[in-house]
């Protein structure tokens, strides 16, 4: 558990170099490698890896407050939701 945790601070901390603890919806779905670098993070098996509009969705997902940001809970609770074994 603080291994996949270690992990999915690893993922967002990859899609937040400015360590703001917050990216925007926006910069997460223009950076085409987005989608590898979370696979990566994450060391998902290959049939897990997110395509670019799985990335989309899961984007459109974790912006619950609709802020246009996406911070940390928020983008562990869309990759939970994508990926069952997060849980």
């Amino acid at each position: 558990r603080f291994l996949q945790q270690d992990r999915l601070r690893a993922a967002f901390a990859s899609l937040d170099p400015g360590s703001t603890g917050s990216v925007t919806a926006s910069t997460l779905m223009s950076a085409e490698q987005d989608s590898q670098l979370v696979s990566k993070a994450l060391s998902l098996q290959p049939g897990q890896a997110l395509s670019m509009p799985e990335m989309e969705l899961l984007v459109r997902e974790a912006d619950v407050d609709s802020n246009g940001q996406v911070d940390f809970s928020e983008f562990v609770r869309a990759l939970s939701l994508r990926i069952p074994d997060l849980n």
